[in-house]
């Protein structure tokens, strides 16, 4: 019944984009589905927020403390740079279509937000707009 009606309100021409936008923002939601917004931003006092909710002090501890350990694993980063000289030998030397050259790219912008991410999670920076 509520997947009919979304369906219906989301193929009316009279729905505005905003009003669709907010409709499937509320049903993702609800599914605990991939967001359509961000996740992790900062406000303008730059406090941590996920899912627009601020964090509370322990859990902002937490975090930050999990991400610096994950920037500083030997592991991960003997990882990431393994996945990224992959993605380079098959972007530049074995690719045989645009499309291998756009994934190798993909891996690659992946590891760098990850490494984005991290930081701004440990404090290291700010998140960029």
């Amino acid at each position: 019944m509520i997947v009919k009606l979304t369906t219906w309100l989301l193929k009316r021409s009279n729905l505005s984009k905003k009003d669709r936008m907010l409709l499937t923002n509320a049903i993702l939601d609800k599914l605990y589905a991939i967001p359509t917004r961000d996740i992790i931003t900062l406000n303008e006092e730059g406090r941590l927020l996920v899912n627009n909710v601020p964090l509370d002090h322990e859990k902002t501890i937490q975090l930050r403390d999990s991400a610096r350990a994950a920037l500083n694993s030997q592991v991960r980063n003997l990882v990431k740079s393994q996945v990224a000289y992959k993605a380079v030998t098959m972007g530049v030397h074995k690719s045989k279509d645009i499309d291998e050259l756009y994934f190798a790219k993909a891996a690659i912008w992946w590891g760098q937000q990850e490494d984005d991410l991290l930081k701004l999670l440990a404090g290291q920076e700010d998140l960029e707009q």
